[in-house]
This record gives C-alpha cells, sequence and structure tokens, in this order.
C-alpha cells in the first residue's frame, strides 16, 4: 500500500500525488483535488491545509 500523499495506478508502483492534490491516507487510492482556485507548492502533498491560493 502507499503511503500519505502518494497513490498507485496499477497497485503496483507509488508515485507521488501531483501538484493540486494530497492525499491524507494510506493505499493505492486516487489523490484528492485541492478546492477551487487552491493549489499545493509540492507533489505529495497528505493534506488539504497543503492547498492555497
Amino acid at each position: 500500500h502507499c503511503e500519505l500523499g502518494f497513490y498507485s495506478p496499477d497497485n503496483i508502483f507509488c508515485f507521488e500525488c501531483p501538484f493540486g492534490t494530497y492525499k491524507n491516507f494510506t493505499g493505492n487510492q486516487q489523490c484528492l483535488h485541492c478546492p477551487s482556485y487552491r493549489t499545493t507548492t509540492e507533489n505529495g502533498s497528505i493534506d488539504i491545509s497543503n492547498c492555497s491560493f
């Protein structure tokens, strides 16, 4: 399973969540999008608080 801030599209390899997304739970599921007009400053964000204007 992937750690916080990582997802697995193929259930084999884990990749950092891209800009504008975050993942605050473990597992292979997709990253969550930031709210409208917000984005992250780096890949692999782990909390919605990482989303900013």
